[in-house]
């Protein structure tokens, strides 16, 4: 028998706490970001978020 348990990330990254981060990107992708008005911490959060979900979920659910 097998249970699954599902998880929504997104709730759980939403939470006030807050770990500072340091990380180097290419010079290229900081002057469009910026110029795009990207907020790298954001942007960071939420593709985790969708990285997350994805790794969660069960391959039988993505076919």
């Amino acid at each position: 028998m097998s249970s699954s348990l599902s998880v929504n990330v997104a709730d759980y990254l939403n939470d006030k706490e807050l770990v500072k981060k340091t990380l180097s990107i290419p010079i290229l992708a900081d002057k469009l970001g910026k110029r795009m008005g990207i907020n790298f911490s954001v942007l960071l959060t939420e593709t985790i978020s969708q990285q997350a979900d994805e790794w969660l979920t069960p391959q039988a659910k993505k076919q």
